[in-house]
């Protein structure tokens, strides 16, 4: 994340994925990249996922939607998907 976010314009968006369901090395990740850019913010995945019902992982330091998490076995998904994480943020002016 901190080597791809140095070839960012303002406005530009960083989309982070993993197929992994461990936290630190998801939502904990994501998290440590935001504190230490704060030129950067997470955006809300609704907006850009249309047509599928996806499940959307809720933080108490991020808003709804900021995140999705798809959770084998345990997710409301209308996809049969392994483990699976997605953040996008975007460089602010």
């Amino acid at each position: 994340l901190d080597t791809a976010s140095n070839y960012l314009k303002i406005g530009g968006r960083l989309v982070y994925s993993t197929c992994s369901t461990e936290p630190e090395e998801n939502e904990e990740a994501v998290s440590r990249f935001l504190e230490k850019h704060p030129d950067f913010e997470l955006e809300d995945l609704s907006k850009s996922i249309k047509g599928r019902k996806l499940p959307v992982y809720e933080s108490g330091q991020h808003n709804q939607n900021k995140f999705i998490q798809i959770l084998p076995g345990l997710s409301n998904s209308d996809l049969d998907l392994d483990g699976f994480f997605m953040a996008k943020m975007i460089r602010k002016g």
